[in-house]
């Protein structure tokens, strides 16, 4: 089966393992952005640093990671850290994802969409951890499950940003990114909720979990700094972009017109997804491009699609950075539903 440049497939039997080996398959791929992250003043980086506290508290596993992370890639645990969170620092809200659902929740769309000079650090990465599988779109220099992913264990992400707001610092908060990828990890989402309820957050994502195993129930999350919300999504088809779409989260839709206009036309496009589809015909929806550059399904910063079947046990995923592939098939054989 052909494959992707950017597909890695790594093997470890601990977090910090798991950490050690993506740096060094990833660190090379860091160094441009390194090179434009900006110096921090110290109350900033005495934050951050109390920030990583926390998590190592309340994640250890994810902070054994990251520090791996660091080793591997040859850089210093401070800059790793401020890269893996800079999006909840500065309050930036650039990225234009859509997600779709629809055959009932068996058949999934993705476009993820970012800066193009991301593209390059965007990565297809099948992570082996001590006998658990995750299959993701990987942003190097993040831990992953931010973007789409599945697990063996059947819970598949989809992540869509929603507007950020100032970061308050009155105290230390978990990361964005370390949220989708506990939830990208969790089997049971009510208990994987219960557990966030009591921490600290910088930011928010909106998270469509769609449940692989038969019968299983499938979610939506949205969350703000302070908020969240959550329901079952029991029709399709299902889409999401970046405004929030539960009423309860309604007062935090401000962002600017283009940005709000263009994730409802996105919105929209997704939505009107027949109910029962083929995968080919997920792809072509993926690639419509007929509402402009910054309002259609494929727009200026589109990074990669991704479809993937539940029935069939397959993904296929296409990349901006490598055109000549087009939609190239992976097998989600490690699927344990």
């Amino acid at each position: 089966m052909s494959s992707h440049a950017h597909y890695h497939e790594i093997t470890a039997d601990t977090p910090h393992e798991m950490g050690v080996a993506l740096g060094r398959a990833f660190g090379p791929a860091l160094q441009p952005f390194l090179r434009n992250l900006k110096d921090l003043p110290d109350a900033a980086r005495d934050y951050l640093a109390a920030c990583f506290t926390l998590t190592r508290q309340r994640f250890p596993d994810y902070a054994a990671e990251i520090e791996g992370y660091a080793a591997g890639a040859k850089i210093s645990l401070d800059v790793l850290w401020q890269m893996l969170l800079e999006d909840d620092v500065l309050a930036l809200s650039q990225e234009k994802c859509t997600s779709l659902a629809t055959n009932g929740g068996r058949l999934i769309g993705h476009n993820e969409d970012w800066d193009a000079d991301a593209a390059s650090r965007l990565f297809i990465l099948r992570r082996n951890l001590a006998g658990k599988t995750l299959f993701e779109l990987h942003y190097a220099g993040t831990p992953g499950g931010n973007a789409i992913s599945i697990s063996s264990s059947g819970t598949l992400q989809m992540i869509n940003s929603q507007d950020a707001t100032p970061l308050d610092t009155s105290l230390p908060r978990v990361p964005t990114n370390i949220i989708a990828r506990f939830l990208a990890d969790s089997s049971d989402i009510h208990s994987a909720i219960s557990r966030l309820k009591g921490i600290p957050r910088m930011g928010g994502y909106a998270h469509t979990i769609i449940q692989a195993s038969p019968g299983g129930k499938h979610y939506l999350l949205e969350f703000s700094q302070h908020d969240m919300a959550m329901r079952e999504i029991t029709q399709f088809p299902f889409a999401h972009a970046n405004h929030y779409v539960m009423e309860e989260m309604l007062q935090f839709n401000q962002r600017s017109p283009e940005c709000s206009e263009s994730s409802r036309q996105r919105h929209a496009a997704a939505a009107g997804a027949a109910p029962d589809m083929k995968p080919a015909d997920v792809m072509a929806l993926l690639e419509d491009a007929s509402s402009g550059p910054d309002n259609s399904l494929l727009n200026r910063r589109t990074l990669a699609g991704v479809v993937i079947d539940l029935d069939s046990a397959c993904v296929w995923v296409r990349l901006v950075s490598e055109p000549e592939k087009s939609w190239v098939k992976y097998s989600l054989d490690f699927l344990q539903v």
